[in-house]
């Protein structure tokens, strides 16, 4: 079972201090700033040859899927040796070998976003029930990393106090499936699957506002720091909650400061996403960016990735990553960590097209 650090409640910030400054706001002897890393750049796939809506539904999905085998491969490993790994002019997928799993292969609580993912596929709509069913048929399967926050959620025993960011892993779908539903039904959708694991509001409001930019962000090929700008005037009229709005003006100075304390906190996954948005050049740049910050390096990077790879486009990505996710198939004695079909990262391309084309208003 992965561990989740105790998460920071919600409580009245310092006289004189904004808030939300919980995880970022250290006392003195805390680590710095976490270092900026050589922003290393990687030759890109080919364009794709299809409909650029469709080409950014696509990218949000594998730069998600990359984000997480990436991430979880280097998590834990020490700052100096982490940096040292993301400053190389390339970095390849295959590094999750390392750890018995395939290259491409979703780790973690992305596997959930395609549990998520092929449910709306079949139904063509969100329905709750039907979702948390097939949720509680993942951790059957005894998952090798499942979020505490997850886990007791889905036996029954819903964390009040938890802010993790278990359920944010799943919000590339989500906005795929958007892309046909009004902003207030896209709103609905994603409040309604986190609430299936992630009980607080914070998480639930983070989850709403990067369902709403991938929604956009797929649906117009919104620039990124138009996109910034309008996730945070959503965030504003959806009156959300003071931490996440700090977080979200918070990231266009920085990244927060702290990465391990609080490891495993939505609001960590939030301010991330959304300053690379606005700084990085490519999803493969933010992605490699934010495993440097180490913490929950898998789920910062698939967070990240979601929403960056909506932004860019599959057409953006490493040619070398794309053809890693599409061959990956974690069948018994393939891998040391085998896994259920339901959860491969296949037929991406198919999946985004049906999300985004195919999907009916969401019904209880």
């Amino acid at each position: 079972m992965k561990q989740e650090n105790e998460q920071p409640r919600e409580e009245p910030p310092a006289q004189g201090a904004p808030a939300g400054t919980a995880p970022d706001a250290q006392s003195a002897g805390a680590e710095p700033s976490p270092e900026q890393p050589s922003r290393a750049v990687q030759e890109p796939a080919s364009p794709a040859q299809c409909d650029p809506r469709e080409d950014r539904a696509a990218g949000s999905l594998y730069a998600m899927v990359a984000g997480s085998s990436l991430g979880f491969s280097l998590r834990q490993k020490p700052r100096r040796e982490l940096q040292a790994i993301c400053s190389q002019p390339a970095l390849s997928l295959q590094i999750a070998r390392d750890k018995g799993y395939l290259p491409g292969q979703p780790a973690d609580e992305c596997e959930l976003a395609f549990v998520l993912a092929r449910c709306l596929q079949r139904q063509g709509c969100f329905r709750s029930k039907s979702v948390e069913h097939e949720y509680r048929f993942w951790l059957s399967t005894n998952p090798p990393e499942a979020g505490h926050t997850t886990q007791s959620a889905l036996a029954g025993v819903p964390l009040q106090g938890s802010i993790s960011n278990g359920a944010l892993q799943r919000v590339a779908p989500l906005g795929l499936h958007a892309t046909t539903l009004s902003e207030l039904e896209a709103v609905s959708v994603a409040r309604r699957d986190c609430a299936i694991t992630h009980v607080h509001r914070v998480c639930q409001d983070a989850g709403a506002v990067l369902v709403c930019g991938i929604r956009k962000a797929v649906l117009t090929g919104m620039p990124a720091p138009e996109l910034y700008a309008y996730m945070c005037e959503q965030a504003e009229e959806m009156h959300m909650a003071a931490t996440v709005l700090t977080c979200m003006s918070k990231a266009r100075m920085r990244v927060p400061r702290d990465f391990i304390t609080h490891m495993g906190y939505a609001l960590i996954a939030l301010q991330n996403a959304l300053h690379e948005l606005l700084f990085a050049r490519s999803p493969a740049e933010g992605i490699i960016a934010t495993i440097s910050r180490g913490g929950d390096a898998g789920a910062n990077a698939s967070i990240c990735g979601a929403l960056l790879g909506a932004v860019y486009g599959a057409g953006s990505l490493p040619g070398d990553w794309i053809e890693a996710i599409d061959l990956c198939r974690p069948a018994e004695g393939a891998c040391a960590v085998p896994r259920p079909r339901a959860f491969w990262p296949s037929g991406i391309r198919a999946l985004a097209r049906d999300l985004c084309l195919l999907s009916q208003p969401a019904s209880a």
